[in-house]
């Protein structure tokens, strides 16, 4: 009697604990993502959402998702644990700010807007292209005489660069650093001889380098959503006919991430 109940405990404990073990969902994403947590929520054929060990709720359309299998839940280790951050993939960023000129170039102050169009290549790296506008909204009397708004554009500028970004990120809020380098052009939208507004692009002209780092901090929305608030620095070389060398600006930036 008492070797068949310990037959009984050495075959059946272990079965029963391999019976309680947890499960959980592991979702592997076409651009190569892997996400584990428990899934809360599933519509056929449209999407899902799930719950991961970081306490993040993420939702994924069917059309992203290559496969799901569940495993074993066990201990897991830090390499294995669930990363906060964006994925890997292509991202859109669009800016708006204001800035004012640093001295001495008091007539720089300007309106701005960037369309950034890239790549995220892991959760801390984004590199990508953009093109911007630059609205001078500050006319001091003596370039508004001279039939110049600004030093640095005749009202209206259109910079061409390159954006480099490194993200730091953390549950819920990225810091961020990121550099955008290239080339300025003036709309010349305003032609002096005439007194009128010239809008063709044939008066467009080379400005010069510009040159700005930013540093600010990503609040993700969603996974691949964030608003992104920035200080950035922004030094622009100015045309060769302006009696200025360059221009320094410092703006406030308000940012969408998609």
């Amino acid at each position: 009697m008492k070797r068949a109940l310990v037959l009984i405990i050495f075959f059946f404990i272990p079965l029963m604990t391999f019976a309680q073990q947890s499960y959980r969902d592991v979702i592997y994403l076409k651009n190569a993502g892997i996400i584990k947590g428990i899934i809360i929520e599933q519509n056929p054929f449209k999407n899902l959402k799930i719950y991961t060990a970081a306490g993040d709720t993420l939702e994924y359309q069917i059309s992203e998702i290559e496969k799901i299998v569940r495993e074993p839940f066990t201990m897991e280790s830090k390499s294995e644990t669930h990363k906060p951050g964006l994925k890997a993939g292509h991202e859109d960023i669009i800016e708006i700010g204001i800035s004012t000129a640093l001295p001495p170039n008091d007539y720089t102050a300007c309106y701005k807007l960037n369309i950034i169009k890239g790549y995220r290549f892991n959760r801390n790296i984004f590199l990508g292209l953009g093109i911007g506008l630059r609205y001078a909204y500050l006319i001091d009397r003596e370039f508004f005489n001279s039939a110049q708004i600004s030093p640095v554009f005749n009202n209206l500028g259109l910079p061409v660069f390159c954006d480099f970004r490194a993200n730091f990120p953390t549950h819920k809020i990225d810091p961020f650093l990121a550099l955008s380098f290239g080339l300025s052009f003036d709309l010349r939208n305003f032609n002096p001889n005439s007194g009128k507004s010239d809008n063709s692009l044939g008066n467009m002209k080379v400005v010069g380098l510009m040159l700005s780092p930013t540093a600010g901090a990503r609040f993700r929305i969603s996974d691949k959503h964030t608003i992104n608030i920035g200080i950035s620095y922004e030094f622009q070389q100015c045309a060769a006919d302006s009696e200025y060398n360059s221009s320094r600006c410092l703006s406030i930036n308000l940012g969408f991430s998609f």
